[in-house]
């Protein structure tokens, strides 16, 4: 869902007709169905793509926006929760910067690992598009939207019926919009109180990690990678030093524990997470990351297990 919508967003925009401009940028660290989307449109000469630089917490360096943006920049795209590390851009500053340099610029938000999760104040923002994705509030995986401006005209990704105002052409998944619409619902009634719960799990957490780390024995220092004072409270990642992430992650699912590596959408990835090079971290840091989501219904029980699990890996590794 998320990656289709942002396929839309990135496609859609330069290849509309009438639109002659032919500038993107976007950040060093956005999701893959936008930097590879991108990369695509720019390898065969259909746009020319500029990524802005990010500082050590993944935030937008906006002095080095200032530099990249010109009369001729047709669509900033930047993800709202950097879905890696949990990093919560500052979109107030953003829209401030375009508003000055580049006026004219649409701005598409890569909204699927905030919607429903961190506050976004729309009407401030005011965004032309925003991608979001349906498993990631519980919805059906594959649902997903592409919210546009109701002015603002796109091409269609493929053709046929015409369905969906010729934006997506192909019988409706009735089931999965209707599953799609009571998530979002849900959610949305209830933001504040999930985004506490899970505030309370997070934090707890990363004291037992930072205990963890200083305990006698324990093979691996813990750096918290996830800026907590701007981020989203669903996502915690942290680094192990002289570790192998990938590896740990094997050991850990030996006791049914999930963690991610990396991008979850990047099946059979290899090398360091790329976000984290770009973060300024190296190389040899970047492959001990991992990274742990939470959801609406997480307990700590969960998070226990997932310490007693982090600890036979310690001693069996």
């Amino acid at each position: 869902g998320g990656t289709e919508a942002n396929n839309l967003a990135i496609k859609g925009i330069f290849r509309a007709p009438g639109m002659n401009s032919r500038h993107l940028v976007i950040s060093a660290v956005e999701h893959p169905s936008i930097s590879r989307t991108a990369q695509a449109l720019a390898d065969t000469g259909e746009i020319q793509l500029d990524r802005c630089r990010v500082n050590r917490e993944g935030l937008l360096d906006f002095d080095h926006l200032r530099e990249l943006l010109k009369e001729e920049t047709a669509l900033v795209s930047v993800i709202v929760v950097q879905n890696e590390v949990g990093t919560l851009q500052n979109l107030i500053e953003l829209r401030h910067l375009l508003d000055e340099y580049a006026p004219q610029a649409l701005l598409h938000l890569d909204a699927v690992q905030a919607v429903g999760k961190v506050d976004l104040p729309f009407k401030e923002i005011r965004p032309d598009m925003i991608s979001i994705s349906g498993h990631k509030i519980h919805a059906p995986g594959g649902t997903g939207a592409l919210l546009i401006r109701k002015d603002l005209k796109i091409e269609p990704l493929f053709h046929g019926g015409g369905q969906q105002n010729n934006l997506r052409s192909g019988s409706l998944d009735a089931t999965g919009i209707i599953a799609f619409l009571l998530a979002g619902i849900q959610i949305l009634a209830n933001r504040e109180a999930f985004a506490t719960h899970v505030r309370s799990l997070r934090n707890r957490l990363i004291g037992e990690l930072q205990k963890l780390s200083s305990q006698k024995g324990f093979p691996w220092p813990i750096h918290i990678v996830t800026p907590i004072d701007h981020a989203s409270p669903y996502i915690l990642s942290f680094l192990l030093k002289n570790a192998q992430g990938a590896v740990i992650a094997r050991f850990l699912d030996e006791k049914d524990v999930c963690v991610g590596t990396g991008s979850a959408c990047s099946a059979q990835k290899q090398g360091p997470s790329s976000t984290l090079l770009a973060m300024g971290y190296p190389a040899s840091d970047a492959y001990g990351m991992l990274r742990v989501s939470f959801g609406c219904h997480s307990t700590w029980t969960e998070c226990e297990a997932f310490l007693h699990a982090l600890r036979w890996t310690a001693e069996v590794y």
